[in-house]
This record gives C-alpha cells, sequence and structure tokens, in this order.
C-alpha cells in the first residue's frame, strides 16, 4: 500500500513540474466526518468529528480548458468529544483526534460563465493516516485488561485499525475571476478499515466537506 502512495505521489509532482500549463492551488477547508462502526455484527452509534483540511493541487488540462487532472496534496486534521464504547464493554467519555495525509486525483469539468467558472469533478483520494488517538480520564480496565493505561487509546495498536483508506467521491466547485476557488463535496471511504480477528467487524469512514482556495 506504500508504494501506491509513493507512485501516485510521483507521478502527479512529476506531471506539475513538466507540464507549462499546470496551475496551481492552495486552499483550505472545513471538514465534517462520521465513523461507522459494525462490532460482531452489532452497530454501534455513528462517531461525528470535525475539523479542517490544508494543501494543494495542480490542474492540469486533458482536452482543452474544460477537462482538467488535478492531483493534490492534503493533510487533515479531525478532533471530536464524545461517549465512545471500545469492544462492546466499556465506555468512556474520550477526546478523539486523527491526523492525516491525503492525496487526491480528481477528473473535472466546468464550464465558462464569464467571471466564474463552474465545474463538477470527481475521483478516489489516497490516505495514511499519522496519527489516530483517543484521550481519556485515567486508566480505562476490563475484564480482558488494561486499555488506556495512560489514558491514551492508540486506534491503530489498540483498535486494530488500519492508517490506509482510499476514498471515492465528488463535488461542484467555482473558480472566481481565475482567482478563488470554492468546492462542495462528499467521500465515502471504501476500506474496512478494521484489520483485527473479530468476524462481522467494519469500521467506515464518509467525509463532507466546504474549502476555499487561491489560484496561481
Amino acid at each position: 500500500m506504500k508504494k501506491i502512495y509513493t507512485i501516485v505521489l510521483s507521478a502527479a509532482m512529476l506531471i506539475a513540474a513538466t507540464d507549462a500549463f499546470a496551475q496551481l492551488s492552495i486552499g483550505v477547508g472545513y471538514l465534517n466526518s462520521t465513523l461507522t462502526t459494525t462490532y460482531k455484527g452489532k452497530e454501534q452509534d455513528k462517531e461525528p468529528s470535525n475539523g479542517l483540511y490544508m494543501g494543494a493541487g495542480f490542474d492540469l488540462p486533458i482536452l482543452g480548458e474544460n477537462l482538467k487532472l488535478t492531483p493534490g496534496l492534503y493533510l487533515s486534521l479531525l478532533t471530536g468529544k464524545e461517549s465512545t464504547t471500545f469492544l462492546d464493554i466499556v465506555t468512556l467519555q474520550s477526546k478523539f483526534t486523527e491526523v492525516a495525509i491525503n492525496l487526491p486525483v480528481h477528473l473535472s469539468y466546468g464550464m465558462d460563465m464569464g467571471h466564474a467558472k463552474l465545474f463538477v469533478y470527481g475521483g478516489p483520494t489516497f490516505q495514511y493516516g499519522i496519527s489516530s488517538k483517543y484521550k481519556v480520564d485515567g486508566t480505562a480496565a476490563t475484564a480482558l485488561g488494561v486499555i488506556a493505561a495512560d489514558g491514551v487509546i492508540d486506534n491503530y495498536k489498540e483498535n486494530d485499525m488500519s492508517p490506509f483508506n482510499i476514498y471515492l467521491g465528488g463535488g461542484l466547485g467555482a473558480d472566481l475571476n481565475n482567482l478563488l476557488r470554492v468546492t462542495i463535496g462528499f467521500d465515502y471511504g471504501l476500506l474496512n478499515l478494521y484489520k483485527g480477528d473479530n468476524e462481522n467487524t467494519k469500521y467506515n469512514r464518509y467525509n463532507f466537506r466546504v474549502g476555499v482556495g487561491y489560484l496561481f
């Protein structure tokens, strides 16, 4: 999986460096994310979180100025406070924090409307999680042993969650006076993030996002 991310990033940077017509955009945005969990066939409460993302992308014309390929590199941060059930045994008040690197590769088609260019876009986003943790007060202990001796539950270790995900999504956008870009979109995680041994257990995530960027 690491090779996939390396290939995608290398290809994006190579194309951007060799195409004289590539347009750079730098942007930030609001991110609303939901984690859905099924533990041994039983659906758990959804876990919402909010945050932001920031990064850059390159618009590479394919057929004229209407059809474009846009690879990018973004950093996302999610946080949330909630009651979280672990292993269907213990419920804790916790603070959630997740940091991830995102590599979108989107196709877009736009129409020039004068001072604005409207477009639709879609495609995959490859994600690698740098950190995903719950912070709880004190020690969480159950009959199975200590879950978080230091008050921190690492999803990639204690909850058997994979840091890799692939989203598929799309949205709408507008370039205003060829200076500002406004976008809204939705992404759905295609992979089951649970990598443990429990049968009929799934972790899936989907995101809504709204962003604004500056075009160079």
